[in-house]
């Protein structure tokens, strides 16, 4: 299908269209997510998931695009604050990693233990991004020590990973029939 998962050489109008729709489900979880908490510590948010369908689906530059465009739409529909372009990068090295990962160009997905494997890797490099580098960036922009915003973070964040690997565990099985149903005549 797609030999090289880091171009964009071979993608037809219906695929940059599907990429486009899971743009939009992607703001779709988001703007859903807000509600999805426990206390003011953890918040779920599941708006990886159309990240993680089209990185798996068309590689790990198209999921850093569909995760870097719904953060860019997203700040253009309810902008909230400044624009802060290092976290639209984050976003792209989140949809990236997913890629990077839990691309396959064959149509023989991985067996469930190895696709653990390398969920837990994915999400555990995400975790990385998300606690160094966004706390750094956040403890920059808000002044406030990083150990105390990493404490106040932590909990969410390792409630997250749990919930991204559950959630790719999932939808894993499924993959191939999405991926029948979107390249059905190429």
């Amino acid at each position: 299908m797609f030999k090289n998962s880091l171009s964009f050489k071979k993608l037809s109008t219906r695929d940059l269209c599907f990429m486009a729709m899971l743009v939009a489900i992607t703001l779709m979880l988001s703007a859903i997510s807000g509600y999805l908490r426990i206390g003011d510590a953890i918040k779920f948010n599941i708006s990886f998931i159309s990240v993680y369908v089209g990185a798996a689906l068309y590689g790990p530059l198209a999921g850093g695009v569909i995760a870097a465009m719904a953060d860019i739409i997203s700040f253009l529909i309810n902008p909230t604050g400044a624009f802060i372009p290092v976290f639209t990068i984050m976003e792209f090295v989140n949809g990236f990693l997913f890629g990077l990962f839990l691309y396959m160009n064959s149509d023989q997905r991985r067996k469930l233990p190895r696709v653990l494997v390398t969920a837990l890797i994915c999400t555990l490099l995400q975790f990385c991004v998300n606690m160094f580098w966004r706390t750094y960036e956040l403890s920059s922009l808000y002044k406030s020590p990083f150990w105390t915003l990493f404490a106040t973070r932590l909990p969410g964040n390792i409630a997250m990973v749990v919930c991204k690997v559950a959630i790719i565990m999932l939808l894993e099985p499924y993959m191939n029939r999405f991926r029948k149903m979107i390249f059905k005549d190429q």
